[in-house]
């Protein structure tokens, strides 16, 4: 199975970390290094602690090997234009060694990166560079070397969220039927036998498959975004709330009921996360209604 993550768009990637990087040192600390006209291998410098930070996203998904595999490509490349003796480098670094040069990107889960580094920075450090301090060190940050206030304010600013869904397959759902409480199941096929030409047998794996691919996605969220995953879960577990509050429906049908709550869900999460792409927030929707079904939480008149 692919370890996945959020699939950055570069140039968005290396905005957000602009942002963070001001949080973290200041908004006057960090400037910007443009690499459309010389590209020196880093993208941000901070004067202040002889600092240079080069932004990096794998397009995912990817497998951790193939993440680190790239990571480690790009480390090679850009320390290797870091390190042209330079005048004109030197004049835009402004201070006299560079003590850190920082990859950032979105997650980092292989040691063998860090292994990488090493050898890069003993690269570095024996080609005596004006510019390179004597301790000079190589390091890898992801979105955990940010405070979570300073993720979760930056990542609405991002122009879309599109979470990658891993589907489901028929044998995804006949496992889940074989080691599942069957009182869920039985839950499920009570709430679908009163909502029109729902209860037959794939009209039942429909929605367990809708219920899995949202567990697959807020799996994603809580291991990769994990500030996109609280702001998910807080509004899912709001509108939980007002259901259980209010009760069960005691007018409608099944499926005018079922539309209802599936429209107000879905303006709610997308009112709280403004950019989140149409298929991520039915995923969310359609397999969070369907849990609720299987859990009592929704139901459908009449009641017995």
């Amino acid at each position: 199975m692919h370890d996945i993550n959020y699939n950055w768009d570069p140039n968005e990637w290396e905005e957000y970390v602009h942002r963070l990087l001001q949080d973290r040192y200041g908004f006057l600390e960090i400037d910007k290094v443009p690499a459309q006209h010389r590209d020196f291998g880093i993208d941000y410098l901070c004067k202040k602690y002889g600092i240079v930070f080069q932004c990096y996203s794998v397009q995912e998904p990817v497998t951790t090997a193939d993440r680190a595999q790239k990571q480690e490509s790009k480390i090679t490349a850009d320390i290797k234009k870091f390190c042209k003796d330079c005048s004109d480098l030197r004049n835009i670094l402004g201070v006299e060694k560079i003590k850190h040069w920082v990859l950032v990107v979105p997650l980092h889960n292989s040691a063998q990166v860090n292994a990488h580094l090493s050898l890069q920075a003993r690269k570095a450090l024996s080609k005596n560079l004006q510019h390179i301090a004597p301790d000079f060190k190589l390091s890898v940050h992801d979105l955990s070397s940010f405070s979570r206030e300073s993720r979760n304010k930056h990542i609405k600013n991002l122009s879309e969220i599109s979470i990658p869904i891993e589907k489901v397959t028929a044998l995804d759902v006949l496992n889940w039927h074989i080691a599942s409480d069957k009182t869920l199941i039985n839950n499920l096929t009570i709430k679908l036998s009163k909502k029109r030409l729902s209860s037959s047998q794939s009209g039942i794996d429909s929605y367990i498959k809708f219920f899995l691919e949202q567990q697959n996605t807020l799996d994603y969220l809580r291991d990769s975004a994990p500030q996109l995953y609280e702001i998910v879960n807080k509004t899912i577990n709001s509108k939980l709330t007002e259901l259980d509050f209010a009760g069960p429906y005691t007018i409608g049908d099944a499926n005018s009921i079922l539309r209802e709550q599936m429209t107000s869900l879905k303006e709610l999460l997308t009112n709280n996360v403004n950019n989140l792409d149409t298929d991520s927030a039915n995923a969310i929707v359609f397999g969070t209604l369907s849990q609720w079904m299987m859990l009592c939480p929704l139901d459908f008149p009449p009641y017995h």
